[in-house]
């Protein structure tokens, strides 16, 4: 049961003092779908996407690394050592 003078301590506004109950999944109305269980717990594919972020980042990385590089030494004068 539900301490309504304690929860009212904490609130700005009145309370109204009702409480719902679920009685339990009977049989359910006519148009209202049936509740679905819960998915199973599982690890999921959290760590493919987890490789395949990284993988991302690496790219983008290596890739930023090598264009900056292209761009320097292409822009560097040639020295002609004859």
């Amino acid at each position: 049961s539900l301490d309504f003078d304690a929860i009212q301590k904490g609130l700005p506004y009145p309370l109204a003092r009702v409480q719902l109950i679920q009685l339990g999944d009977t049989s359910p109305a006519a148009g209202i779908p049936p509740r679905l269980q819960p998915p199973a717990p599982s690890e999921g594919p959290h760590k493919s996407y987890a490789v395949q972020w990284f993988s991302f980042a690496t790219i983008a990385i290596f890739g930023a690394g090598v264009f900056a590089y292209n761009d320097r030494h292409r822009n560097r004068p040639r020295v002609d050592n004859t």
